[in-house]
């Protein structure tokens, strides 16, 4: 995966870690999605769009109040 790549080059850009969570949660792979929108939130915390992201992954897996903190 490229981005893994370019992860190992540069694991504090958000955007990165988001667009791995992107495509985990489109592979149902919710658990490891979380990972990295979290990774994206401890970089900026004002990212609206992993803490969306994170919260579908969340409810997907019925983790409903985690989803809603």
């Amino acid at each position: 995966m490229r981005l893994d790549k370019a992860l190992t080059l540069n694991d504090v850009d958000e955007d990165f870690w988001y667009c791995k969570g992107e495509n985990l949660k489109s592979l149902k792979r919710f658990e490891e999605a979380i990972d990295c929108f979290s990774k994206a939130i401890k970089l900026n915390v004002d990212d609206h769009g992993s803490w969306k992201q994170k919260g579908y992954c969340l409810d997907k897996l019925k983790k409903y109040e985690q989803a809603v903190e």
